[in-house]
């Protein structure tokens, strides 16, 4: 629908690929909040996110699914963009049961749980200007904390329980906007600054 301005399909058991969003460029154009999180989604993480598909899209959450792959940087195309919400989307524990129970037993979960997720975080989505809120925690990133652009509107960020590894940059310690920063249960190490 041309009109549509939310959906919301979160805590279901929706399977499959998010393909059909994409087949129809030009029929979600007013959409401004898509929460299909806590379902069986599976496939790539979608790619296709586009400002001429979507160009009002503000809340994105893609969490607690089946995804694999790297977070794209295709996010950054959303120009009204500010909540992106990501945990654990390929992680989702109703994952495991997806997997064949002989394979299940010979990998264990913890496993599962690490291995559709990877990569950085990319330094494009972290700069991106409208972005408030990014949620990305229990994903398996590695790599380091990027820096953070002096005008960030960063409020809101969540990367725990992956493997980001090295310092908090003093951009991160020193940026007034945050109202909350979750970065437990990372290898960060390093000086914290009085400034947090």
């Amino acid at each position: 629908s041309n009109q549509l301005q939310s959906l919301n399909a979160s805590f279901n058991s929706f399977s499959g690929d998010l393909s059909l969003l994409f087949s129809q460029p030009g029929s979600l154009v007013q959409l401004g909040y898509l929460d299909v999180s806590h379902n069986l989604l599976s496939g790539s993480l979608p790619s296709q996110w586009t400002s001429a598909a979507f160009p009002s899209l503000q809340t994105l959450m893609l969490n607690s699914n089946c995804f694999t792959g790297a977070i794209s940087t295709s996010f950054t195309e959303l120009p009204q963009l500010e909540n992106l919400i990501l945990d654990a989307y390929g992680g989702s524990t109703a994952c495991d049961a997806q997997v064949p129970s002989w394979l299940r037993w010979l990998v264990k979960g913890s496993f599962l749980k690490h291995a559709s997720a990877a990569g950085s975080i990319p330094l494009e989505i972290i700069q991106m200007p409208s972005l408030l809120t990014l949620h990305a925690a229990g994903n398996a990133l590695i790599g380091s904390l990027p820096e953070l652009l002096p005008d960030s509107k960063l409020m809101d960020v969540s990367l725990a329980s992956n493997f980001i590894h090295g310092s908090i940059p003093m951009s991160w310690q020193t940026h007034g906007a945050f109202v909350q920063l979750d970065l437990s249960s990372n290898k960060l190490s390093g000086l914290l600054s009085s400034n947090l």
